[in-house]
């Protein structure tokens, strides 16, 4: 039987608003950049594990998913970016491609974490995720304290997972948009939503 906390807690979602390539050419370029999961799966694809940037993120009540998608703009979100780097960070063996925080990019992500701070709850458990029986554990810490990673601290990047990329080359500048996402393992974008 589901306590009241239960109930609560089984009617939410961990989503991401987030910015995906526009075109094919761009989501295939950063798949084959891409490494591996922790599993020993491909990181990316464009079906269930979208390459993005986060824009911001939490978990959400159900009853509040409405009031985000009202704040969605496709038309009007979307962005340039033309500098890239490609990171192994000595701390995990995960790799990133850098984005460079411009202005246009900052407001970006000030207006929609501003959405998500209205709506979003630090009580994230693995069934807020879709495929929660392949979450490494640290994505719920991460979507239950994004605020800790959100304004100043805000460092925008496109995961491309584990394994040495070091030999492969990065894209020069893409064009990519908004879209709201249900979150995945490794707090990757799974289900599009809008």
């Amino acid at each position: 039987m589901l306590t009241n906390l239960n109930w609560y807690l089984a009617a939410m979602k961990a989503l991401s608003f987030a910015l995906v390539p526009n075109t094919k050419h761009d989501v295939e370029q950063l798949v084959q950049l891409a490494g591996l999961d922790v599993h020993g799966s491909p990181f990316l694809n464009n079906s269930d594990r979208f390459p993005h940037i986060t824009l911001s993120m939490g978990s959400v009540p159900d009853a509040q998913i409405t009031r985000l998608v009202k704040h969605f703009k496709p038309i009007d979100r979307l962005v340039q970016f033309d500098s890239f780097t490609l990171l192994n960070n000595t701390s995990s063996p995960i790799n990133w491609l850098n984005v460079v925080l411009a202005k246009p990019l900052k407001a970006l992500h000030v207006s929609y974490d501003k959405e998500f701070a209205r709506v979003r709850t630090n009580e994230v458990v693995p069934n807020h995720f879709v495929g929660a029986d392949r979450l490494t554990g640290r994505e719920i810490d991460y979507v239950a304290h994004f605020e800790n990673f959100a304004n100043e601290r805000y460092r925008p990047h496109i995961t491309l997972g584990y394994g040495d990329l070091a030999q492969k080359s990065t894209p020069d500048e893409m064009l990519m948009s908004v879209g709201l996402f249900q979150l995945g393992p490794s707090c990757t974008c799974a289900k599009r939503l809008c």
